[in-house]
């Protein structure tokens, strides 16, 4: 089997995954030395969040520039749960990461839960460690976002 090699990828993230990108580089899977954090929670500010989100994008393009080896941005930041612009509804996070051209990618996933546990695990942890209650990320949304949007997804 053939090793997978992150050292040309620059990695972007929310600093909610910190923990866990930084304990994937101590062991081993991912071998690249640029990441690159915005501040945890920004997904209650999105100005604040499209703004860090694209400085620190900026950032990792610059280091990939210089470095031989990093010539693509990973993004690992979820979508429709983590940026969600009540004055631009049509603004997603799609279209802030086409917006920084060639080169830079986000991994597609709704939410950091989605990123950090499956289905099946996060209705483990429900029974388990929750009592009960869904491990989603999807609590924090006070109303549907739109009428084809399904409560609770």
């Amino acid at each position: 089997m053939e090793q997978i090699s992150f050292s040309d990828i620059a990695i972007v993230s929310c600093g909610t995954l910190s923990l866990e990108l930084n304990h994937l580089k101590k062991e081993g899977f991912l071998d690249t030395d640029h990441f690159f954090f915005t501040t945890p929670g920004l997904h209650e500010d999105v100005r604040e969040l499209e703004r860090q989100l694209i400085e620190r994008i900026n950032k990792a393009k610059e280091k990939a520039d210089k470095v031989e080896k990093a010539d693509k941005v990973l993004v690992v930041y979820g979508g429709k749960f983590c940026y969600v612009n009540a004055d631009e509804p049509l603004r997603t996070m799609r279209t802030i990461i086409e917006e920084q051209g060639p080169g830079v990618a986000r991994i597609e996933a709704t939410h950091c839960m989605d990123m950090i546990a499956g289905e099946e695990e996060r209705e483990r942890i429900a029974q388990e460690v929750a009592g009960g209650e869904k491990v989603d990320g999807t609590r924090a949304l006070p109303m549907r976002t739109s009428p084809d949007i399904p409560e609770g997804r």
